[in-house]
């Protein structure tokens, strides 16, 4: 058995990342000598992390060849299918998919984010593209909408969870914030945040305030924890130099599982990047979300977390509100995640099992 997955791999993002080392664990729960072949940005960092074959994902006849003698196709997981980044990002995905139909191989679209599509033209494309693939399981119900608007009908489709849910913590928390001189006897407040052309002009001081007022006001000292280093580095950066109060940066990057260790050591984790509010979220820390993207807040509703603000729209009042309300509400948040992220987990299983299902039979 061969299996080929395309993805946003290769380039340093621990989301990514860990969607990458789910769907290999998932695939190696159902066959361990399944060939897998990664198409990757990076291919000999991939190769050496997850034991897998890799090429690169612009190697136009390496990419050809795997995919000509592969018996599946999986795209994702993650946001793939939108064209905010670009649509050239978008027609990559959509050629490779398409690529795959015209070799007669089944393709599954593995627990994606779907959207946002604007363009009439990229609509059509998309819709073109996807009704021919064999298979698409979905991480929330805003890409299940968005599937159904732009005419998406013809392959089964099944409303799962994001991999990502599925990666246990390692040990190497305490041994990470030794290294760095995080405090021992204070409560802490993770931060992880992201440039984007949404935000306001001020959102650096917004930040560094906020920052400060959770120190002042409920003790909580501040982890910056960056997603992406060469990305979210600097402006982590840049907030802690704002603040009034000691922060810390972690600047180095960690595999998924040393990064949920770090989280797991947080009391309240203020999120941008979705991988972030899920790590928190796994690790059962209540959190406060900024929205840049769709698919953050189609994450969060569909865990039922109302903490969250747009990112246009970002004031220090409402994170502190929310803030206050989150330590107020602690032990209740916690419950309320204890029994979400179980739900979470079974139905990121449930890609495994629809894989496996694909695997062994025709067209579902």
């Amino acid at each position: 058995m061969k299996i080929v997955v395309s993805g946003y791999y290769g380039f340093n993002n621990s989301g990514d990342d860990a969607l990458l080392a789910a769907i290999i664990e998932n695939i190696r729960t159902i066959s361990e000598k399944a060939e897998i072949t990664v198409l990757s940005n990076s291919p000999k960092d991939t190769k050496s992390v997850y034991k897998t074959k890799a090429v690169h994902r612009y190697n136009v006849f390496s990419v050809l060849y795997e995919i000509a003698t592969c018996d599946v196709l999986l795209s994702g997981g993650g946001t793939l299918i939108q064209d905010a980044t670009s649509t050239k990002s978008l027609y990559y995905y959509l050629s490779i998919i398409k690529l795959a139909k015209l070799f007669r191989k089944k393709v599954m679209l593995y627990a994606n984010g779907i959207g946002p599509l604007t363009s009439f033209k990229n609509i059509e494309t998309t819709k073109n593209v996807l009704n021919e693939v064999d298979l698409i399981t979905l991480r929330d119900e805003n890409s299940q909408k968005e599937l159904e608007r732009i005419g998406v009908n013809r392959p089964e489709v099944h409303l799962t969870a994001d991999p990502a849910f599925l990666i246990s913590a390692n040990e190497a928390g305490d041994d990470i914030m030794e290294h760095y001189g995080i405090p021992k006897d204070k409560e802490l407040l993770c931060v992880s945040v992201r440039r984007s052309k949404n935000n306001p002009a001020n959102f650096e001081q917004i930040l560094a305030d906020f920052c400060d007022y959770a120190y002042d006001k409920h003790g909580l000292f501040t982890v910056f924890l960056p997603m992406q280093q060469r990305v979210d580095y600097g402006i982590a950066a840049s907030i802690k130099d704002k603040m009034k109060n000691k922060g810390v940066v972690i600047g180095t990057n960690y595999q998924a599982s040393s990064m949920l260790s770090i989280i797991s050591k947080m009391k309240i984790c203020l999120g941008m990047r979705l991988h972030t509010l899920i790590y928190a979220s796994s690790c059962n820390v209540p959190s406060i979300g900024i929205v840049y993207d769709p698919k953050v807040n189609g994450f969060l509703e569909y865990m039922g977390e109302e903490n969250y603000i747009n990112t246009e729209d970002l004031t220090k009042e409402k994170l502190c509100e929310y803030l206050d309300k989150v330590c107020a509400e602690y032990d209740s948040a916690k419950s309320h995640l204890k029994f979400n992220v179980r739900l979470m987990q079974n139905k990121a299983n449930e890609n495994t099992e629809l894989l496996k299902g694909l695997l062994g039979g025709g067209k579902r």
